[in-house]
């Protein structure tokens, strides 16, 4: 009788343990989909603090993690009044029994520069329809943005801006020189053959055009490097970036020491978006490797300023001397873009 009450209680014990972990693990999924859904419209607000809400902003806006993935989601318009209606998915692998996922649908509503953001039911989200946007919609939508860089920053702003980071839009060739600026692109939809489109700027007049080109004329571009333009815009806001954090660690090393809370707070410096906003609770850098020893410091750091990886010139290591309480900064050019993210 012993044996089968002990037997019991064992078993017990771990059918309670098993449910109990069951639930942690749906409720830590459900944590990942609302953070998701809370970062959206973090975005959202960002994108329409200038009063419009454009296509192309509310598809990057959607982008809910470093592979571009977006969930299904359906745009509507009625005057000035924007509606976004998306389902988000949250999952946690399961210690104990496979992953456990959880579904939710969301709508975002936007009154430009305001957003909120309401859950709704599920079946609401069952029947939407793969997003489509005419390469028209999407190029008017890419003029209106270049037109924004150009006023905020010159033609020097537009290789950087974010809109060239937008799903569907394959960036294929960038040119720039003597006051002007053009890029083309392949607009990518869903089962349709990409469509060419070349994009011009002018900084003094402030000048932006589209135009549906012939497709040989992005073919003909495919095989060069897009980003050198890009890489050559932004090296000076990645030196900036990796100058502030370095001024940080020597003012934390002038007592001979260099701390774990230090260092998290020399890299927490908030990265800015496109438009050169400061983004909360978003470092500019992100460790990668660190060594240590009693009279030396070593962290390897990837700038990520701008939000685009687009640039083989993030890559960078700072060297704290704690016995001269010095720092020395070093740009290491790609590796580090190769290391994942802790």
């Amino acid at each position: 009788m012993g044996c089968l009450v002990i037997v019991l209680v064992l078993a017990s014990c771990v059918t309670v343990s098993f449910c109990f972990r069951l639930s942690h693990d749906r409720h830590a999924a459900l944590d990942r989909m609302e953070d998701a859904v809370t970062a959206t419209k973090s975005r959202l607000e960002r994108s329409a603090v200038d009063g419009e809400l454009l296509g192309t902003e509310i598809d990057r806006d959607l982008m809910v993690n470093e592979h571009r993935d977006a969930p299904l989601h359906e745009v509507r318009r009625v005057g000035r009044v924007v509606t976004v209606v998306a389902q988000f998915t949250g999952n946690r692998p399961g210690l104990v029994w496979g992953t456990s996922e959880v579904t939710g649908c969301y709508r975002f509503r936007s009154v430009p520069p305001s957003v909120s953001v309401s859950r709704l039911p599920d079946q609401d989200c069952r029947h939407l329809p793969y997003p489509y946007h005419a390469p028209a919609t999407v190029a008017r939508d890419v003029v209106t943005e270049v037109r924004t860089s150009v006023a905020r920053g010159g033609l020097r702003a537009v290789p950087a801006a974010d809109v060239w980071s937008t799903p569907g839009l394959q960036l294929v060739a960038m040119e720039t020189g003597k006051g002007r600026f053009a890029a083309y692109t392949d607009l990518l939809q869903f089962l349709d053959a990409p469509q060419c489109y070349e994009f011009r700027a002018r900084g003094g007049a402030s000048t932006v055009t589209a135009r549906h080109v012939p497709q040989q004329q992005c073919d003909s571009r495919e095989h060069s490097d897009p980003w050198t333009i890009i890489s050559a815009a932004r090296r000076s806001e990645l030196e900036a970036s990796a100058g502030r954090i370095e001024q940080r660690i020597r003012h934390d090393v002038a007592d001979g020491r260099l701390t774990e809370a230090e260092l998290t707070q020399a890299l927490a410096l908030p990265r800015t978006d496109g438009r050169g906003r400061p983004v909360p609770r978003e470092p500019v850098g992100v460790l990668l490797k660190k060594r240590r020893s009693a009279t030396e410091a070593v962290v390897t750091v990837r700038i990520e300023d701008w939000q685009q990886s687009v640039s083989n010139a993030g890559c960078f290591e700072f060297r704290a001397d704690l016995t001269r309480r010095s720092v020395t900064r070093l740009r290491t050019g790609i590796d580090c873009l190769q290391l994942p993210s802790p």
